[in-house]
């Protein structure tokens, strides 16, 4: 006998996406993909990402929902995001999949570490060995080489550079 098919959970968390709710702004600022949310088993679910509640998450690799997403609540998110100091450098996750301009490049980045007799090696900017690696560039790199950090983030970034080293950034 045929069995009725039953539709599949994540469909039912496609809820009203006109409305920007707390879940939908978390889910469009975070990396986490649909499928690794439901890859998850559902103790790992309850423990890390759940709370009991359903949360609303879509499908980041569909390019066509991102866009529509962003578009409808980019101000909104932008303005939220604005809010938190530790986001200044950063983008959300939905802008680096619509808005980015270009790939983030590969850098040159020199590590110094101390290599101790037993093997083991301990990164620290006072080591006296040094190793030369590429690596993908930070998000403030990426928006500062494009010359796209704007006038809060700037503001927000000299706050915290004077704090540590008594120096200020230039656009």
């Amino acid at each position: 006998m045929p069995r009725k098919k039953v539709k599949s959970k994540r469909i039912n968390n496609f809820i009203n996406l006109k409305k920007l709710t707390e879940d939908l702004y978390n889910s469009i600022c975070s990396r986490i993909t649909m499928e690794e949310m439901f890859d998850k088993s559902d103790k790992e679910r309850q423990g890390l990402f759940f709370d009991g509640r359903d949360y609303l998450f879509f499908d980041k690799g569909n390019i066509k929902i991102c866009k529509e997403i962003w578009k409808m609540h980019k101000t909104e998110v932008m303005k939220r995001w604005q809010l938190d100091k530790n986001n200044a450098g950063k983008r959300p996750y939905l802008w680096w999949i619509v808005e980015a301009p270009e790939p983030k490049i590969k850098v040159k980045r020199i590590h110094k570490y101390y290599k101790y007799p037993d093997g083991q090696i301990r990164y620290t900017e006072a080591g006296d060995l040094k190793e030369e690696r590429l690596e993908e560039e930070t998000e403030r790199e990426y928006l500062q080489r494009l010359n796209l950090l704007e006038e809060w983030e700037l503001k927000d970034l000299n706050e915290l550079s004077k704090l540590y080293t008594g120096a200020s950034l230039k656009r």
